[in-house]
């Protein structure tokens, strides 16, 4: 066992089970390409049984699982733990996350698939209030948790939501609002201003130059 774990330390391979003829020079260890009708399956032989006189037969068998994760082993990982500290990295066939957290300062997470990536920081490490950012091939997508608002931003322009109604529209054809507030100000055009004077008055004034 000691002498089969220091050859595959450190080398993926696909877990599988078949059974095919016999071959008495296949030893544990080896590397067999097992063919089926839809595939091939590169692997390594974990576990061996030959059975027949006249017509042998193999079944190999390398048991495993499709989630990998694993936490870096090292003396000073070692000691950030002890203060809370974790950096923990998860593989599956469909995604890959990696997460570092600290109990006094929170966590950050970025979640890797084929279609997208998304990344996650919070200063809770309960996952209460945390700000996330979402890429795909479309758009990009901003958003905490607990907020209202949300800003998507894409090749076309910006949109922000409130509450799941857009709130606000920018693209090449100008800038659509809902509830627009100038805090002290607002032009339009070239030569329009409009604003507060007085107590309760508004006015209209123009702006443009002598030509």
């Amino acid at each position: 066992c000691d002498t089969l774990y220091s050859n595959i330390i450190g080398i993926s391979y696909i877990p599988f089970t078949a059974t095919v003829p016999g071959n008495p020079c296949v030893e544990i260890g080896d590397r067999i390409i097992v063919s089926s009708r839809t595939k091939e399956v590169e692997s390594y032989v974990l576990q061996r049984t030959l059975t027949g006189i006249q017509s042998l037969k193999d079944t190999f068998e390398s048991k495993g699982v499709q989630e990998y994760e694993e936490k870096v082993n090292s003396a000073q990982k070692d000691i950030r733990q002890l203060k809370g500290k974790t950096n923990v990295l998860k593989r599956t066939v469909e995604e890959t996350i990696s997460r570092v957290s600290d109990i006094e300062k929170g966590y950050s997470e970025i979640r890797q698939t084929s279609e997208k990536v998304s990344i996650e920081v919070s200063k809770n490490t309960e996952e209460l209030g945390k700000m996330s950012y979402e890429f795909s091939s479309e758009n990009m997508t901003i958003e905490k948790d607990g907020s209202q608002m949300k800003t998507v931003i894409s090749e076309d322009g910006m949109k922000v939501y409130k509450d799941g109604n857009e709130m606000l529209t920018a693209n090449n054809q100008g800038v659509d609002a809902v509830n627009l507030r100038a805090k002290t100000y607002l032009i339009v055009g070239k030569n329009s201003r409009f604003e507060d004077y007085g107590d309760n008055r508004t006015g209209c004034f123009w702006i443009g130059g002598n030509n």
